[in-house]
C-alpha cells in the first residue's frame, strides 16, 4: 500500500527501513508512553519482518529525503470499527509530520475501508499524543484509571496506567473536513 500526501508517503515497511526504524524506536522518549521498553536492533528487525507486506503497519517516509520518520498503525475491532496507533522520531515533532500522515490515515480508513468509527488510547501524560488526536478532531470519551499494566516494576507487581480514549465517527469526520 502506499498513500502520499504533500510532504510525506506513507507505505508498507521495507527491510531497508531498518536503520530508520532503529533510530525511534530505540528511543526512551518513544518507549515512555508505549507498552514497551526501548527495541534493540534485533527487536526493530524483528518488527519489520513482521511489518512486511502488512497494510495495516506503516512507515512514514519525507519524500525529499527519503528517511523513515514514524509509524501508523491501525486494526479493526468489533462493529465497523478501527484503533489507530502512532510512533513518531522525536526529532521531527512539532513540524506538522503526524498530523499530515494522521489526515490521510483517516481519509483511507474511512473511505476505503469503510470504517464507522475509528478510536485511539492514549497514556495519561502523554500531552503531544492527545494534541494530535484533538488537532485530528477526535473527542475525548474516557478517561480509565488505573486501566491496564505492560510493565511491571524491580518487585515484578504490575505498574498500572491511567488512560485517555479518545474517538470519532464518520459522520463526525465528514462534517469537519468537507
Amino acid at each position: 500500500m502506499k498513500l502520499e500526501t504533500k510532504r510525506l508517503i506513507l507505505r508498507n515497511f521495507k527491510e531497508t527501513d531498518l536503520n530508520d526504524f532503529f533510530e525511534f524506536m530505540s528511543s526512551e522518549s518513544t518507549a515512555k508512553y508505549e507498552v514497551f521498553e526501548p527495541y534493540s536492533r534485533d527487536e526493530c528487525q524483528q518488527k519489520i519482518k513482521k511489518f512486511i507486506g502488512n497494510d495495516n503497519y506503516l512507515a512514514i517516509e519525507l519524500i525529499d529525503e527519503h528517511k523513515v520518520i514514524g509509524l501508523f498503525n491501525f486494526s479493526e475491532e468489533s462493529y465497523n470499527s478501527y484503533e489507530i496507533g502512532f510512533d513518531i522520531n522525536e526529532k521531527y515533532t512539532r513540524q506538522g509530520y503526524a498530523t499530515e500522515a494522521g489526515e490521510k490515515v483517516l481519509e483511507y480508513i474511512f473511505f476505503k475501508l469503510n470504517a464507522r468509527r475509528i478510536t485511539a488510547g492514549v497514556t495519561e501524560g502523554n500531552i503531544a499524543s492527545c494534541k494530535l488526536l484533538e488537532k485530528l478532531k477526535f473527542r475525548l470519551e474516557g478517561h480509565f484509571i488505573e486501566d491496564v499494566a505492560f510493565k511491571k516494576d524491580i518487585y515484578d507487581n504490575p505498574i498500572y496506567i491511567n488512560s485517555y480514549y479518545y474517538a470519532l465517527l464518520k459522520t463526525e469526520y465528514e462534517k469537519n473536513y468537507k
